[in-house]
């Protein structure tokens, strides 16, 4: 039996913007610390499990990030079949399954362009059965997998989606997962696509005092992730993107205190059958050594792709346009200073704020919310 255990820790130096707390200034508010085991029972079947603590800005939980029976029915030489039953990590993406492990990060916050924290609970791990395979080719090698079930999500997630006022229940539905990833037989490059569509009902809590409330309603995502890594000797690539369809029915504004036989005002609609979220990054590291890593990195997200510079939504809400985008030029270092401990420092130059989470009370009444950074600093221990 194995374990690991590692401690992650983030001083965010300066943001000159509240993307995790709302105090625009140094924070320690950025803590992970977990404990894998893994059980190989005999050479078909495996068993591991991964507690965590998770202090992120204003989110902070501890669950079971994922504990799961691994039983690989077909072993042959050149392919494989297997399926997995419990929480399970989802394969979506290429660092969804591996975000919380400092040594496979490629920095300290992934791009949010495509794994939006926001969204955490929707794309880490889900309750669930996968069925995988792998077939070996003349070209290259084929790897798939094919998933039912459920995403746990924690008593934040509304939160972090809908804001602290508004927050509530959030329950999810099943969903299905489908990933391909073709690598090539000289291990120079790989692509893959994966596509899920997880489903949710969320009941906003109010009071009757409120000035206004949110009745419940339900969101549903259908999601395409493409992925693109290029592989030297002395430097790597990755390119994502995300496509996100999303269909928001219910969630209807109204005021709590109005008698029944006043007829309720009329609010802005927040129905949708199709708002589409698309974001995308591009990411080249490079190795000064083995253990020294430069990262440099651009990505750009957009809340509507038919409104990326958010002007309709200015022109109906009232609030800035660029809180409907974000782009983020980032660059990084990383150092490993031994098999257990790792630094990495990093900074973040950011236009717009869609990328930031409603639990943080922005002032769009100014244009300097419009520019601004966050420079980080990370350290990491394994054992």
């Amino acid at each position: 039996m194995s374990k690991k255990t590692y401690l992650l820790m983030v001083l965010p130096l300066k943001a000159f913007h509240q993307f995790f707390d709302e105090d625009d200034n140094v924070s320690l508010n950025m803590t992970i610390l977990a404990l894998q085991a893994n059980y190989l029972f005999n050479d078909q079947i495996r068993f591991s499990g991964q507690a965590m603590y998770r202090n992120w800005g204003k989110i902070e939980s501890a669950r079971i990030d994922f504990l799961m029976a691994d039983y690989q029915f077909v072993n042959q030489q050149n392919y494989n079949i297997g399926f997995r039953l419990g929480r399970i990590k989802s394969d979506l993406g290429v660092f969804n399954s591996t975000r919380d492990i400092p040594s496979a990060r490629p920095s300290i916050f992934l791009p949010q362009s495509v794994y939006q924290d926001t969204l955490r609970d929707t794309t880490t791990s889900y309750d669930g059965v996968s069925i995988y395979g792998n077939q070996v080719f003349e070209l290259g090698r084929l790897n798939w997998s094919l998933a039912y079930g459920r995403y746990p999500v924690s008593g934040d997630l509304s939160e972090s989606i809908l804001g602290k006022e508004l927050s509530g229940e959030i329950d999810t539905e099943n969903n299905t997962q489908l990933n391909t990833t073709w690598e090539s037989a000289s291990g120079h490059w790989a692509v893959s696509l994966g596509y899920e569509n997880p489903q949710a009902y969320a009941e906003p809590i109010f009071d009757i005092t409120d000035p206004i409330a949110m009745r419940p309603g339900d969101i549903k995502f259908d999601r395409y992730i493409l992925s693109y890594q290029y592989f030297s000797e002395f430097w790597d690539f990755t390119f994502e993107s995300i496509y996100q369809d999303t269909e928001i029915k219910g969630f209807d504004l109204f005021i709590p205190s109005l008698p029944d036989f006043i007829q309720q005002p009329e609010f802005p609609e927040i129905t949708t059958d199709s708002l589409v979220n698309a974001g995308l990054y591009g990411q080249w590291r490079y190795f000064l050594k083995e253990d020294l890593i430069l990262m440099l990195r651009y990505g750009r997200y957009f809340t509507d792709i038919d409104d990326k510079d958010g002007s309709e939504y200015q022109q109906e809400t009232g609030m800035p346009a660029f809180s409907r985008y974000s782009f983020d030029l980032s660059a990084g270092i990383k150092w490993k200073l031994s098999p257990q401990w790792q630094i990495n420092f990093e900074g973040h130059f950011f236009e717009g704020t869609a990328a930031i989470s409603p639990t943080i009370k922005l002032d769009h009444s100014s244009n300097n919310e419009k520019y601004w950074q966050l420079w980080s600093l990370q350290v990491s221990y394994s054992f």
